[in-house]
C-alpha cells in the first residue's frame, strides 16, 4: 500500500529513491550524530536512515491525499490550527549534511521543548541527546517558537558519558589586573579559612565621573593555592585511582570564573554575591566582592530563633539563588549556613569554590563522586562509602523487614 501511493503521490520518488535517501542518511551520521566533547551513540546511523524513511512517506503521503494541506514554494506547509490559529509545518534536517530528520507541525506559541517531544515521537531521539538550532542558534527547551513562514530547524544528536566530567570547566586564568596602590583600607577581618583570609575593606574607585568610598569584602587567596597544573579534571577518575594529583576540593580558579561569568549577567539576582574585581600583587590574590552586613545565617541560628516568616523568606530566596544558578547550569555542591550570608535583611549565596558544571552541552545531568561539601548538610543519598565492604551488626532485637539503623564505616549510620 505504501509503495502504490508513493507511486500515486510523487513519481520520482519511489521506494528505491527512499532506500538511497536513508543510506546517504547511514553516511552522514557520523557527522551528524557526534558533537565536540560528546561520543555518539552505536546504531545512531540506523536511527538517522529510519528516521529518514518515515520523513520521505510522511511527505509522500500528504502530497497524495489531494487538498489535506497547501504546501509552500518553501517547503513549510501552512494549515488552520485547531484553535483557528495558523500553524506551521517544520522541517527538521541534520546539521551537517542536511538530510530530512522529520516534520513537526507547530502551533503557534508552541515551545521547544514540546517540539522535541514530537521529534522523539518520529524518530527515537531521546529528547535529552537533541540539540535544536535555528539561524546557527542553539534553542533553549523553555523558548517559545517565534516567528512564522519558513521556520528551518537543524538537529544535533550527542551522547554523552554522565560518568565523565570536567573539574576545570569553570576555572578563569590567572592573569589579573595588579592591585591598584592605596586603594584599600583595611577595617578589620572577618574570617580565615585553607583558601586565605576574609577581610573588610573600604575601596575608594573611581564610577561614573566620581570617586566613591564602598564598603566590600576582600578574600585574600595565597597564590600557591592557585596552582592546578598537573592536577586530575575527571572526579571519576579522582575517585577510582586514588594515587592519581587530584585537585582540591576547594578550587579557588573555579570559584573566581563562576563569580566572573555570573557578574556579567544582566539579570543577576540580588540572592548570588556579586563580585566587583579581582587583582593580584606579589604573594596574593583579591578576590573583591559585594560587603554582606548582616553577617552569615549560621550566626543569626545560633544567637537566637529564627521566626518562621524569615526563615519562608529565607528559603524562598535561597531557591531562588538556586533556580538560576541551575538555569546556567551550574551546581553549588557547598549550600549551606555558613555560606549563606545577609545583607539589608536578603541572603546573598556565596562560596563557589566547591561548584562544576552540572549538565553536558547536550543536557546530560553529570554524575560526581567525591563527597564535597559539609558532612552535616549532605544528603543521604550522595554518601560515598569509603571502604568497599562493611560490617554491619544488626541489633538482637531486630525482626525480619525492620528497618535498624547499623554503624558503617567512617562512623555513618
Amino acid at each position: 500500500q505504501a509503495g502504490a501511493r508513493a507511486s500515486f503521490g510523487n513519481p520520482v520518488l519511489g521506494p528505491s529513491a527512499m532506500a538511497g535517501s536513508g543510506a546517504a542518511a547511514g553516511l552522514g551520521a557520523g557527522a551528524d550524530g557526534a558533537q565536540a566533547g560528546d561520543r555518539a551513540e552505536p546504531g545512531a546511523r540506523a536511527v538517522e536512515a529510519q528516521a529518514v524513511i518515515q520523513y520521505s512517506l510522511q511527505r509522500i503521503l500528504k502530497n497524495a491525499d489531494a487538498g489535506a494541506a497547501a504546501v509552500c514554494p518553501t517547503g513549510t506547509t501552512r494549515h488552520e490550527a485547531g484553535n483557528g490559529a495558523e500553524a506551521n509545518t517544520l522541517e527538521v534536517r541534520w546539521m551537517a549534511t542536511g538530510n530530512p530528520v522529520c516534520s513537526v507541525a507547530a502551533a503557534p506559541k508552541m515551545r521547544v521543548s514540546e517540539v522535541k517531544d514530537l521529534v522523539r515521537e518520529q524518530t527515537g531521539v531521546p529528547v535529552e541527546e537533541q540539540r535544536i538550532f535555528k539561524d546557527g542558534r542553539l534553542l533553549s527547551g523553555g523558548a517559545a517558537m517565534a516567528g512564522s513562514g519558513k521556520l528551518a530547524l537543524t538537529l544535533v544528536r550527542s551522547v554523552s558519558d554522565p560518568r565523565v566530567t570536567n573539574l576545570g570547566h569553570f576555572r578563569t586564568s590567572t592573569n589579573f589586573e595588579p592591585l591598584p596602590e592605596g586603594a584599600f583600607t583595611l577595617v578589620k577581618p572577618l574570617a580565615s579559612g585553607l583558601q586565605g583570609e576574609v577581610l573588610h575593606y573600604r575601596w575608594r574607585r573611581a564610577a561614573a565621573g566620581e570617586e566613591i568610598h564602598e564598603c566590600v569584602a576582600v578574600k585574600k587567596l595565597r597564590s600557591e593555592r592557585l596552582e592546578v597544573r598537573g592536577t586530575e579534571v575527571d572526579e571519576r577518575t579522582v575517585h577510582l585511582e586514588a594515587w592519581r594529583k587530584a585537585p582540591d576540593a576547594e578550587d579557588a580558579l573555579t570559584e573566581i570564573g563562576i563569580l566572573t561569568y555570573l557578574a556579567q549577567q544582566p539579570d543577576l539576582p540580588l540572592y548570588l554575591l556579586r563580585m566587583l574585581g579581582v587583582f593580584a600583587e606579589e604573594h596574593f590574590t583579591w578576590l573583591v566582592t559585594e560587603f554582606a552586613d548582616g553577617g552569615d545565617l549560621f550566626a543569626v541560628a545560633a544567637a537566637s530563633r529564627v521566626v518562621e516568616t524569615n526563615l519562608r523568606r529565607y528559603m524562598w530566596q535561597l531557591l531562588q539563588a538556586e533556580a538560576y544558578l541551575h538555569q546556567h547550569h551550574i551546581g553549588h555542591r557547598d549550600i549551606s549556613l555558613e555560606n549563606l550570608l545577609l545583607k539589608g535583611g536578603v541572603i546573598r549565596l556565596m562560596d563557589f569554590g566547591m561548584a562544576v558544571r552540572s549538565h553536558s552541552a547536550s543536557g546530560v545531568p553529570l554524575r560526581f563522586f567525591r563527597p564535597v561539601g559539609k558532612d552535616f548538610y549532605r544528603a543521604p543519598e550522595v554518601y560515598v562509602p569509603t571502604a568497599a565492604k562493611t560490617r554491619a551488626v544488626p541489633p538482637a532485637a531486630a525482626l525480619p523487614g525492620t528497618v535498624a539503623m547499623c554503624r558503617a564505616a567512617g562512623g555513618y549510620l
